[in-house]
């Protein structure tokens, strides 16, 4: 068959390491379609304007300009990418495969191969990974519509291992036979189909929470309760339950209880809200915290794509700190407020697809005039020249932060003072 290194895959079917059906191979697959238009228009577009930013830098500035450095370096880049899409982007033989790769072309014999294992999806569609069996040795990703398309990519990895229907196979194996769950196979299943249902129920009850708590964030201390209690009552099922429920399940063969944090990342989009007077510390927070989280998930995937799991984690991490962190700050902020009267000079919506709604108000306290964002409700409730008042808190963190409220019948305006905004 074409070697002593033949795995086989779920199917059966052998992985020779070198092919003996050689039709149609060396086989080369370039860009096209959607993909290619893609990157003619993202690129494209992208490298026109990187150039016009180089031209302004080196006319203002010179050549020493920072934004002409990089932009001129920013044009070259989408330029190559550019450039290469014109040529094939995977090569495929007998007994190997090469994908370029930033540049360079990457080369993976079919006798390193392990097999194939179902990727992330993205807005191009499916991918799948194809995963070596030298240890250190990253995977390759491919889009899952060229196995289906291309006769000969599929033909040449027929008889691959599918890595994930295995890994799923085994995990229901290994669930099916603990005696943790059950005298009999019977009552082992029956224990994870009802599991299963009452995570479903519980991940369903997550959501519906999220949404309401969305609407309603006060009083802050019960909605804080509200995000905090499914965590607990998750961590506490999966605990309990010797393995079988889990908080993500790669495999499926196990409950998954991951919905109890929708309602955490609502409240960490709503604390996005909060009008903060210096976010500085809760950011660097968060930069730290989604930092650690990176570092850690680089370190521990598997997967071809560790660096984009990285950084997503960094960004969804950090933004979950801070979102928190502030509506924390908000929640558990006991201290005495300050109140100050304003007046509405003006107000504008900015945006189309997300308007943010802003009114400008007179100077307080140590604050000059100029815009507040407020929820819509409030802000066509509110008239120019009306008083409104300005509540000024320390923070449960020590981050001081403000809030737009209505003013107490009979309080007075504040003296005159002239705008120093421009509404447009």
């Amino acid at each position: 068959m074409g070697g002593p290194f033949e795995p086989m895959n779920s199917a059966g079917r052998s992985f020779p390491t070198v092919l003996t059906d050689t039709t149609g191979l060396p086989h080369a697959v370039g860009f096209r379609g959607v993909d290619l238009l893609w990157i003619v228009v993202v690129y494209g577009a992208v490298l026109v304007g990187a150039a016009a930013a180089a031209v302004v830098g080196f006319r203002s500035q010179g050549a020493t300009s920072v934004i002409a450095i990089l932009g001129l370096a920013v044009a070259l880049g989408c330029g190559y990418r550019l450039w290469l899409a014109r040529s094939p982007w995977l090569r495929l033989y007998p007994d190997r495969l090469e994908k370029r790769v930033v540049g360079r072309w990457r080369t993976l014999g079919r006798s390193e191969i392990e097999g194939v294992r179902a990727a992330a999806s993205d807005r191009r569609g499916a991918s799948f990974e194809v995963v070596p069996n030298v240890p250190g040795v990253g995977g390759i990703l491919l889009r899952e519509s060229l196995r289906n398309d291309d006769p000969v990519v599929r033909r040449w990895f027929d008889g691959a291992r599918d890595l994930t229907a295995e890994a799923a196979a085994a995990d229901k194996s290994a669930v099916l036979s603990d005696p943790r769950y059950g005298a009999t196979e019977a009552e082992r299943a029956k224990r994870v189909s009802n599991a299963r249902l009452q995570a479903q129920v519980f991940n369903v009850a997550c959501a519906a929470l999220a949404v309401w708590v969305y609407f309603h964030q006060t009083p802050y201390g019960v909605t804080l309760f509200a995000v905090a209690a499914p965590i607990a009552l998750a961590a506490l099922a999966v605990s309990a339950s010797n393995g079988l429920v889990t908080w993500v399940s790669p495999t499926r063969a196990r409950p998954a209880v991951g919905g109890a944090f929708i309602p955490a990342a609502t409240i960490a989009f709503a604390g996005l809200s909060f009008n903060l007077f210096s976010g500085g510390p809760l950011i660097e927070a968060a930069a730290l915290v989604g930092l650690a989280a990176a570092v850690f998930v680089v370190l521990r995937a598997t997967s071809a794509r560790r660096w984009s799991f990285g950084l997503m984690a960094f960004l969804a991490v950090g933004f979950c700190v801070y979102g928190l962190a502030a509506f924390v700050n908000a929640g558990l902020d006991h201290s005495p407020a300050k109140q100050f009267a304003v007046t509405v000079q003006d107000k504008n919506v900015t945006g189309s697809r997300t308007p943010t709604y802003n009114l400008y108000v007179s100077p307080w306290d140590d604050q000059a005039a100029g815009p507040v964002t407020v929820a819509s409700s409030f802000y066509h409730a509110t008239a120019i020249g009306s008083v409104a008042c300005m509540v000024r808190h320390a923070g449960a963190l020590g981050v001081g932060w403000f809030e737009m409220k209505r003013c107490p019948p009979g309080t007075a305006a504040p003296p005159p003072a002239p705008a120093d905004h421009d509404p447009t």
